[in-house]
């Protein structure tokens, strides 16, 4: 495996002190990075999980994605893995990986992830449970890492009464009583980006289709991407805001994390409407409106398949019921940054639409201005608009303890 550069453990090229850091998730790939990066680089980010262990992720240019986890940690350390003389025993992580589906051609990348190693080098505490090396459900290659679209039921999200008491003519609601009684809040104050930065936001490579409903084998007009030069720095910045507006805090003192920071961009969607305007409700927190019936045309015929983020924790059988039991200060939320003007989403207060599809009563359609943020419960049903234009925006997740609620990645939970 080649050997790159690690980025995030330092500054400009000054080494950082990481002694109070915590536990870490450093992420390998053997081949050249999206953002330009050579073979071998690594990225290292804050983790608050439990596991321990290395996720191995081999491509074997077959169409299939293979994900073996929680391997042990020194897993990539030759003077602990000897050269075996005969073939491994069932148990052994190398059994494990033996157990891949067959496939033919060789291996073209490999990405590894590795859960909390200690940032001085040592193991991590005997004290943590390691799980046993498993194989993990395939996903589509073209789905990762967040845009999988699987439809697992439960009850959503539905607005309710606004509780009396929570507010004053001179005294607004918090934004967490907005959030948690109409299911999204657009905060007032705005978190507007500097030229460098929308610069190498706008420079990221959008390599990564997302869900977005089409029709197999047509154009995807929804992508992601992710660049180190942005990303971590902008996650620290939406930490520091939704912290500040009482938005992260747990039932248990304990606080959510801002993860997964990808930048989104729709490519000009100028279909004809495939509804009559039913659905399309009026602007909500009043944002920047351009092109008007042409981009209220594209804002529902480009509409994603309604949908809410936060799926059934993984080993819950699938139960949705399982949601919406957390206490609302526990929900996984998400979080959209404008900084495009006209940056829109479709949401339903009222739960799932009748089939899920675009033109059904209920949707309504909330406008963001330039550096406005936008946050909404994981269970809340919502859709991405259309755009007439190229537009950009950033999207994030904020995750609870994994003790709480465990986010399945590149799920989604559809409607229908």
């Amino acid at each position: 495996l080649p050997k790159g550069v690690l980025h995030g453990m330092d500054v400009d090229g000054v080494p950082i002190d990481m002694s109070t850091f915590g536990a870490v998730y450093l992420k390998y790939n053997s081949e050249p990075g999206a953002s330009g990066d050579p073979p071998g680089t690594a990225v290292l980010s804050g983790y608050g999980g439990d596991f321990r262990g290395v996720y191995f992720n081999p491509d074997l240019v077959d169409g299939n994605f293979r994900q073996f986890a929680v391997l042990p940690a020194d897993l990539f350390l030759a003077s602990h893995h000897p050269q075996p003389t005969s073939p491994p025993s069932a148990g052994h992580a190398p059994a494990a990986l033996a157990a891949a589906p067959p496939a033919t051609g060789s291996v073209r990348s490999t990405a590894v992830s590795s859960h909390a190693a200690t940032t001085d080098g040592s193991a991590a505490p005997a004290a943590v449970p390691v799980a046993s090396p498993a194989i993990l459900p395939a996903v589509s290659p073209a789905a990762l890492p967040g845009a999988a679209a699987v439809q697992s039921g439960g009850p959503r999200f539905q607005s309710r009464a606004a509780p009396s008491g929570i507010a004053t003519a001179a005294s607004p609601p918090p934004a967490s009583a907005v959030l948690h009684t109409r299911g999204w809040v657009a905060l007032d104050r705005k978190l507007l980006l500097p030229p460098d930065v929308l610069a190498a936001i706008d420079a990221t490579p959008f390599d990564e289709p997302i869900f977005n409903g089409e029709a197999s084998g047509a154009t995807r007009r929804r992508l992601q991407g992710r660049s180190f030069e942005w990303a971590p720095a902008l996650e620290a910045l939406l930490t520091a805001r939704l912290g500040a507006a009482g938005l992260l805090a747990c039932s248990d003192g304990s606080a959510k994390t801002v993860n997964d920071c990808f930048a989104l961009r729709s490519l000009p969607h100028r279909e004809p409407s495939r509804a009559d305007g039913v659905g399309a409700g009026g602007a909500v927190d009043g944002g920047d409106t351009v092109g008007g019936d042409e981009d209220e045309a594209a804002a529902l015929a480009g509409r994603q398949p309604a949908h809410s983020d936060a799926p059934p924790p993984e080993g819950t059988g699938g139960d949705g019921a399982w949601l919406s039991g957390l206490a609302d200060e526990d929900v996984p939320l998400s979080v959209l940054l404008a900084i495009q003007q006209n940056t829109r989403l479709w949401v339903w207060p009222g739960g799932c639409p009748g089939g899920g599809q675009p033109g059904d009563d209920g949707a309504e359609l909330v406008r963001l201005s330039v550096g406005q943020l936008l946050v909404w419960r994981g269970d809340l049903v919502h859709a991405g608009a259309g755009y007439a234009r190229q537009h950009t925006r950033v999207h994030a997740y904020c995750d609870p303890p994994a003790q709480i609620y465990r986010r399945p990645r590149a799920r989604t939970n559809l409607c229908g």
